[in-house]
Formats: structure tokens, C-alpha cells, sequence
């Protein structure tokens, strides 16, 4: 399999920041989302190690012109390419948000060239491929049961056994799973948008369910993705940063092609290897600098993260939480209700070839209830 390099600028972010995680196990929220915000501008003018900011359509010397962005895919100059920026579709309440000192809003007011956030937080930031979520909830907590799936292919059966067969679901129960969730009066939403819902205080509506993929797999856009988009379902598509464009992996078009139908590219690690045992530099690479090069790919930063195998520990989680954008992040199977403060371990309901169309209903009946 053919893997891509991690991008140089990884080693510069992590002699600044390698004992960051460590430092926000003790800080409260409101705190830690500050140390967020001061680390998206660290990434965003780390021109010192002679390397193309992860932040796309900004750089030491200033932004790019409009619709720039920097990239890391295989084809694709590495200085800029011309993309349109998608824009984001403001909830039906967004007005009632309140603004915050960690939300990254542009301003008209100052630049970047005479204001650095990192000594004044009411400062602009650099701009980035999409709204740079806040890390502070801005509504009234609450909890709920919103049923996640978790898939990982979607292909015919051509004969594999074991564990790769446990991860195929063919496209014809694909499809019959899909149409009993619609025919019981269920909708989608993306893991994203479930991240805003949390974070704004907006309680999903009822009957509203999120289909996950993991790994990245071709097959998810080429079987999945047209059931999904003929039912108006939207899924978020979690995807291995290395592998973006390789042999039977998501490439850079067809993960544009799943943000403009309203689907979420989320990010899935650098290497899908145990995070556990990493070092702390290497848990910037796993995070920060994969969800730099899935934004600089797709236009859109990450809003979830998938933890490889579902594991994880407070290192790793603490890793994820100051990745700039990840409002939210999922395991295995486990039973937990959702929250802003579990927001970062969220369970999933996995799907397998043997799950009949009719059980996946009433498992997403009995979860939501």
C-alpha cells in the first residue's frame, strides 16, 4: 500500500508543543479551549520550519488570495491550488449564539500582520479552509441518545473470511438497511453537525441517527454514497490521512465530491495504528497533522475524530482535544449518553453483514429510548 509522507512541519509543531496535552489534563474547559486557540495559531505561523502551513489559504507572509489552499495530495502542487471554500449552512438558530473568545471569526477590524492571538485572544486568526468551530459550549448542556453506526465497507462478497469479513456489508443489505430507516420515519445527520448540536445546546430531533464509515475505503463512495444521497442521508466518512489517493482509498475528488453533497470527512489518525503508544510528537501527527492535510485536501477541517481500534487513553484524548476543530470523537461499542462532556468518547452501534434491516431499526428504537 502506498502511504504519504508526513508532512516536515509535523516535527516543528511538536518541539512547541509536545507537552501541550500533558498541560491541559489540568485545565478546565474553558481554559483548555483558550490552549486550543492558541495552538491553531501556533500551526498557522510555524513558516520557521521552512514548510507550507497546514492551514490552508494562509502563510508567514500573509493569506492567500481567496480560494487557495495549500496541499499534500499526490498531483497536486504543493504551494496552492484553486478550490472554491465551501460555506457553512447557518443552523435555524445560530443567532441565539453568544460570540466567544476561543470562536475563530474573521475581522475587518485587524490582521494578522499587526495582532497575534497568542498574546491577545480577541485577535483574528488566520483564515482557514472552514469555520473554525468553537471549543466552548455555547448553550445549555444536555444529554441524548442519538444512534451512530459504525460501517467500514460496503463492497460485494468475493469470498473473504474472518475478520475482513466481518467488516463487509454488501451493497443489497446496504441498501435494505437504509430503506428501513427511512420507512420507520428516520433521518440523518452528520457526527459534525451531532459535535454543533452538543456544543450549541440544540437538541437533535427525534428519530435522527448518524451513519459512520470508517477507514476510508473507495467503496464507500462508489456503493455507499449513491444509496445514501438517494434517500437524502448524509454520513460522515472517516478517513486515514496517509492513505488519501492510494490504491482502494478515498481520493482527494471524491472526498470533495461527499463535502459538496453534505456529507463529513472526519479524521480517522495519520497512521490507524495504537495511539496509545505513541510519543508525544507523534500524537501531533496523528491529530493535528492529519486533520491539517484532510483540510487542506477537502476544504473543510475536520469536526470528528474516530479513534483507531477505539482506543485510547487520557493522553490521547487530551491529544484530540486541542486538535483545532474536533468538537467530537467515537469508540467501539459501548453505553454512554451524549453530552458536550462526553462529547470525546462517544459510543457507536457497529453493523455488521448479519445485521438484518429490521434488528438495525430496533436497535436505534431501544438506543433512542
Amino acid at each position: 500500500m502506498v502511504m504519504r509522507e508526513m508532512p516536515a512541519w509535523t516535527a516543528g509543531i511538536a518541539r512547541r508543543l509536545g507537552s501541550a496535552a500533558a498541560r491541559a489534563r489540568h485545565r478546565s474547559w474553558p481554559s483548555a479551549a483558550v490552549g486550543a486557540f492558541a495552538l491553531f495559531v501556533i500551526v498557522a505561523v510555524i513558516a520557521s520550519d521552512g514548510a507550507p502551513s497546514p492551514i490552508a489559504g494562509w502563510s508567514h507572509a500573509g493569506p492567500t488570495p481567496s480560494g487557495a489552499v495549500a496541499s499534500h495530495s499526490p498531483g497536486i502542487s504543493h504551494a496552492t491550488a484553486a478550490i472554491p471554500l465551501p460555506t457553512e449552512t447557518a443552523r435555524p438558530n445560530a443567532a441565539t449564539e453568544a460570540p466567544l473568545a476561543a470562536d475563530v471569526h474573521p475581522s475587518s477590524s485587524a490582521t494578522a500582520a499587526n495582532c497575534l492571538a497568542l498574546d491577545n485572544v480577541a485577535c483574528p486568526p488566520p483564515s482557514s479552509p472552514s469555520p473554525f468551530p468553537s471549543m466552548v459550549a455555547a448553550g445549555t448542556p444536555f444529554t441524548t441518545r442519538v444512534p451512530i453506526f459504525e460501517y467500514h465497507r460496503v463492497k460485494p462478497d468475493e469470498g473473504e473470511t474472518g475478520f475482513a469479513a466481518d467488516l463487509i456489508t454488501t451493497p443489497e443489505t446496504f441498501r435494505a438497511q437504509m430503506d428501513a430507516m427511512a420507512a420507520a420515519g428516520w433521518t440523518t445527520i452528520t457526527l459534525g453537525q451531532l459535535g454543533d448540536d452538543l456544543r450549541l445546546g440544540i437538541r437533535p430531533a427525534t428519530n435522527t441517527f448518524v451513519v459512520t464509515f470508517d477507514d476510508g475505503y473507495e467503496d464507500g463512495y462508489l456503493n455507499a454514497f449513491p444509496i445514501l444521497r438517494s434517500k437524502g442521508f448524509v454520513a460522515t466518512f472517516f478517513v486515514i490521512a496517509s492513505r488519501i489517493g492510494s490504491p482502494g482509498n478515498l481520493t482527494t475528488e471524491e472526498l470533495r465530491e461527499l463535502v459538496a453533497a453534505g456529507d463529513e470527512i472526519g479524521n480517522h489518525s495519520w497512521s490507524h495504528t495504537s495511539l496509545e503508544a505513541k510519543t508525544p510528537q507523534e500524537l501531533v501527527g496523528e491529530t493535528i497533522g492529519a486533520s491539517s492535510v484532510i483540510a487542506a485536501d477537502t476544504g473543510v477541517w475536520p469536526k470528528s475524530y474516530s479513534y483507531p481500534m477505539g482506543l485510547r487513553d487520557s493522553a490521547v484524548m487530551d491529544a484530540v482535544a486541542i486538535t483545532p476543530g474536533i468538537e467530537i470523537a467515537v469508540v467501539q461499542e459501548e453505553t454512554r449518553a451524549q453530552s458536550w462532556r462526553t462529547r470525546l468518547q462517544l459510543p457507536r452501534i457497529r453493523v455488521g453483514p448479519s445485521t438484518y434491516p429490521l434488528e438495525l431499526v430496533d436497535r436505534a428504537n431501544r438506543y433512542q429510548s
